[in-house]
């Protein structure tokens, strides 16, 4: 059976486009992927990546899936961004990325949330974002939003519940090592590592103690002659 790989495009073209069928000048996509092109390119603005748009040539064009002589304006690239449903961006792009994890290979999948440099204004919060990065590959698999009523700990559970976990390792800092967390990773049969910290205090005593208590020796196998030996 040939199994199909599905494009970047693809995926962004399963996001519900939330402006009226009349009047659009350029699809979803098309704007999408002005934006992701432009980013790239290395501008950071939506007005940069407009100014950037503005070089581009019909055949560049085209190859966005712009049949038009000219790129899309920042006031519409604008407002499709205000617009669209953030969560279906996210999924669309979530979605895409796991295409590039191999379920049969042992994979290290990190948790960490940052806020959004230059994201915040006198109107609104600094967007704060929970993602899972996996090295192997080189890119986030999986992002949320952390909603102001939340924390990394809810998102995270639910970030979890949509990952593939088995035969994956997770991990993460402090903030994560919770129960709940742990085992929904054990029941989808990965394996964790998070750090110990004062927030955890009864645990990290115990750890501690167990550590206090027992000496771990330390073994190592010779190249030479393969036997195992006691240091």
């Amino acid at each position: 059976m040939a199994i199909i790989q599905f494009s970047l495009w693809d995926f962004l073209g399963a996001i519900p486009d939330p402006r009226a069928a009349s009047g659009r000048r350029y699809s979803l996509q098309s704007i999408f992927g002005v934006i992701i092109a432009g980013t790239l390119a290395g501008r950071n603005s939506i007005r940069s990546v407009a100014r950037w748009a503005k070089s581009l040539k019909e055949e560049e064009l085209k190859l966005l899936g712009i049949s038009r002589k000219t790129a899309p304006s920042q006031t519409a690239m604008h407002e499709l961004l205000v617009r669209v449903d953030e969560k279906s961006v996210e999924e669309a792009f979530s979605a895409w990325a796991k295409t590039f994890i191999d379920e049969n290979i042992l994979l290290q999948i990190s948790i960490d949330g940052k806020t959004l440099k230059g994201s915040g204004t006198d109107e609104y919060p600094a967007l704060h974002l929970l993602a899972a990065y996996c090295s192997e590959i080189s890119s986030v698999v999986m992002q949320k939003s952390v909603d102001s009523n939340r924390n990394e700990i809810t998102t995270a559970k639910e970030m979890l519940f949509d990952m593939p976990l088995k035969g994956k390792f997770i991990s993460g800092d402090a903030i994560f090592c919770q129960k709940d967390l742990c085992n929904i990773i054990l029941k989808n049969q990965g394996d964790y590592i998070f750090i110990v910290k004062g927030n955890q205090k009864q645990l990290l005593d115990d750890i501690k103690e167990v550590f206090k208590r027992h000496s771990f020796p330390l073994y190592t196998q010779s190249k030479r002659d393969g036997r195992i030996r006691k240091y």
